[in-house]
């Protein structure tokens, strides 16, 4: 149980590095960065419920 709430607090670290670096990069950077981001979002998203499940059993 420990382990999951370690890794569930590192991956809401690393989605808030991530706002972080988006925040510091100009709006002008190439639409494919932005659908790179996306996609880690949604995986990250996907992560994150997994974990829950498994914490709540």
């Amino acid at each position: 149980m420990l382990l999951y709430t370690k890794v569930f607090i590192s991956l809401f670290d690393i989605t808030f590095i991530r706002n972080a670096l988006v925040d510091e990069i100009p709006f002008s950077k190439t639409l494919n960065f932005l659908f790179v981001q996306k996609k880690i979002v949604t995986l990250l998203s996907v992560v994150k419920i997994k974990l829950m499940t498994l914490c709540l059993h």
